[in-house]
């Protein structure tokens, strides 16, 4: 309970302008289930706990689970700001399974400002089709923990990742991008993901830091990026581990720059 707002079933509904205030909890600010379609929520302020560390705090989350029918059709976040908790948005099978989400979902999060979570930004579990992310801010809270602005796992559609900018500010591991496991797999996906024009940075110190983690199996492009790392521990601008001629990486006109007092590999 305590929830600001909490959408079930939901459909053809705008949103637009309003305060969403659940900072007082660990409690989701915008909760989201079943089946929603044509939703949008447009310059609002959406406000979790901006101290939180358990995961039940996120400014918005959707539960759904492996093979559910349902899933988020055209739904849209867009110009809000989304502080504090655990998640900024936490998005768990918002397709339920790879056919679903190839055939009925889509979720859009343009023009937001994504800041002070704890520990994801977007984190986006399993079947989860991204038609558009692009021209957000990102910025962390400034912590000592794992720290995962873009956390993309297993089975998404990355139609466009396009024109954000990260902000690291964390004091152990950071991650920008972290990219993992068959994202746009040839079976539920007619493209490659495009990750472009982004702009990943970090200033302060830490333990260890990645702009952009790329790991087995996706299809993706990465054009015209620009990674930023100064740090006093070991910076990765971007690396990259394994792929196969079935799953195709291609990266030109970025730009990886680390400055670190400790051990740097711009492309690893």
């Amino acid at each position: 309970g305590n929830e600001a707002l909490v959408l079930s079933g939901t459909s053809h509904l705008r949103i637009n302008n309003l305060t969403f205030d659940a900072s007082a909890g660990n409690v989701n600010t915008v909760q989201i289930s079943g089946q929603i379609t044509d939703v949008e929520i447009y310059g609002c302020e959406l406000l979790a706990n901006p101290n939180a560390t358990s995961s039940t705090s996120a400014v918005v989350r959707y539960e759904n689970a492996s093979g559910a029918v349902s899933t988020l059709t055209n739904v849209r976040f867009i110009k809000n700001h989304m502080n504090g908790g655990y998640y900024a948005m936490r998005l768990y099978y918002t397709g339920g399974s790879g056919t679903n989400m190839l055939n009925n979902c889509s979720v859009q999060i343009d023009s937001n400002l994504i800041e002070n979570y704890y520990y994801y930004g977007l984190y986006a579990y399993y079947y989860n089709k991204l038609t558009s992310v692009s021209h957000n801010t990102f910025r962390t809270r400034p912590a000592a923990t794992y720290q995962y602005s873009m956390y993309l796992y297993y089975y998404n559609n990355l139609d466009s990742i396009d024109g954000n900018i990260i902000e690291m500010r964390g004091t152990t591991y950071s991650y920008g991008m972290y990219i993992y496991y068959y994202n746009n797999y040839p079976s539920y996906s007619t493209k490659p993901g495009r990750i472009i024009n982004n702009e990943i940075r970090k200033n302060n110190s830490g333990t260890t830091s990645y702009g952009i983690y790329c790991y087995y199996y996706n299809n993706a492009e990465f054009y015209n990026n620009s990674v930023s790392l100064g740090s006093s521990g070991t910076c990765y601008g971007f690396y990259f581990y394994n792929t196969t001629s079935g799953y195709m990486v291609t990266a030109k006109n970025n730009i990886f720059h680390v400055g670190t007092m400790g051990t740097g590999y711009p492309l690893y």
